[in-house]
């Protein structure tokens, strides 16, 4: 292990159920007899080689297996570039296709995660065949950073589309996305105002304090009914709003990734919150 896994490996357990399923799976368990909800994300990106996206691919419908078995009312993550989306569409379409088609008989639901920009177009396409072929148990992410999420969110709107909801984490330039905090804010809440009003079933995946009591102004100013959406959070990442959301009655999900592709999503938390390298850093001093 290198000595920057050394280092963050301590931190990244914070935000990952570790390396296997079974460490998935157990964290599942925890947070389903907490009263929370999860969806699990076997972690890795930017594949480039088939037999590692076909490896992806067999390891989801392992998972989808255990997952049907324990009864934990979980769902699953999907990336396209991690099942194949940069060796082509018709390739990655495929794949997804089986995992979701092996997931959706077990009845669980699929999450399509969108990633940087230059793969929006082809997660939404995507996204069309899959929920035409199987509705009512596919969901898609938008993010509100992005400029076009707004025409977006209308075809999805048309469609009957499950959304969940994101700021987005990948920094694009300002000809295409908004830049500044408040603009992010304000343009969540404008789709956000639209799916309460206009959508099936809505996933608001933020853990901004000043975005979710938006969000629960506005859910009770429309009258939604509970059941019209959930928040989404991720794992390690303010663990006491999530709780506090569950006990005031809300729908909580907890985003559970686990793999040995543990250091890039590391890396991507840290960069959103430094200060945890000095976490990092304690912790390995200590040991």
């Amino acid at each position: 292990m290198s000595v920057l896994s050394r280092l963050l490996f301590p931190l990244a357990r914070r935000f990952i159920a570790g390396k296997t399923v079974e460490d998935a799976l157990a964290v599942a368990r925890t947070l389903h007899a907490r009263g929370f909800s999860s969806i699990l994300d076997l972690l890795g990106e930017h594949v480039r080689r088939e037999e590692d996206a076909k490896t992806a691919a067999r390891s989801y419908e392992d998972l989808v297996e255990r997952l049907a078995a324990e009864n934990l009312g979980a769902m699953i993550a999907l990336k396209p570039t991690h099942l194949g989306l940069e060796l082509g569409e018709a390739f990655c379409l495929g794949l997804l296709e089986t995992v979701t088609g092996h997931a959706v008989l077990r009845g669980i639901r699929v999450g399509i995660d969108m990633e940087d920009s230059s793969t929006t177009d082809a997660a939404l396409a995507i996204y069309r065949r899959l929920n035409g072929k199987f509705p009512g148990s596919v969901q898609i992410a938008l993010q509100a950073r992005l400029k076009r999420s707004a025409a977006d969110l209308s075809g999805l709107l048309a469609e009957g589309a499950s959304v969940r909801l994101v700021k987005g984490a990948y920094k694009e330039p300002a000809t295409i996305a908004h830049t500044r905090m408040n603009e992010i804010r304000a343009s969540f809440l404008r789709l956000l105002d639209r799916l309460l009003r206009e959508g099936r079933d809505t996933a608001i995946a933020t853990h901004d304090a000043v975005l979710i009591q938006a969000a629960k102004d506005l859910a009770r100013r429309l009258n939604a009914p509970p059941g019209r959406f959930e928040f989404q959070m991720l794992l390690g990442i303010r663990p006491d709003l999530q709780q506090r959301l569950l006990a005031e009655g809300h729908g909580v999900r907890i985003y559970v990734p686990f793999g040995a592709e543990w250091l890039p999503y590391t890396l991507r938390r840290v960069r959103e919150r430094p200060w945890y390298l000095w976490l990092a850093l304690r912790s390995l001093l200590r040991s």
